[in-house]
């Protein structure tokens, strides 16, 4: 559960699911870097550490365990990390369904 101002958001009611997957994340034309997926739904995720990306790009995900290369727009950065959107709805729903099978942390699933 998030607190949002004097909203309340409940993760698990839209669908979010905790997780700890290694990816790599990167802009066309620029080198991927290491990121960990914290949590997934399936519009998008949200992503650690910070970096330089910015809202409104459009960045490649790949998760090379679960052989998944998602294309995803920056929505929002903070703190912690970023929030991206999904582009590709068929691969994310893979990684919707391979989080929810496999539990949290998803990182013990990644090797399948």
């Amino acid at each position: 559960m998030t607190y949002k101002g004097s909203k309340v958001i409940d993760h698990d009611y839209v669908g979010r699911r905790e997780s700890n997957i290694r990816a790599y994340v990167g802009e066309p034309g620029r080198p991927a870097v290491r990121c960990v997926i914290r949590n997934v739904s399936e519009h998008g995720a949200f992503l650690e550490p910070v970096s330089s990306l910015i809202p409104g790009r459009i960045v490649r995900l790949a998760i090379e365990g679960l052989g998944l290369d998602l294309r995803c727009e920056v929505r929002h950065r903070g703190p912690r990390g970023f929030g991206v959107r999904f582009q590709n709805h068929a691969a994310a729903a893979r990684l919707a369904e391979a989080v929810a099978s496999c539990g949290t942390p998803l990182s013990a699933c990644e090797s399948r």
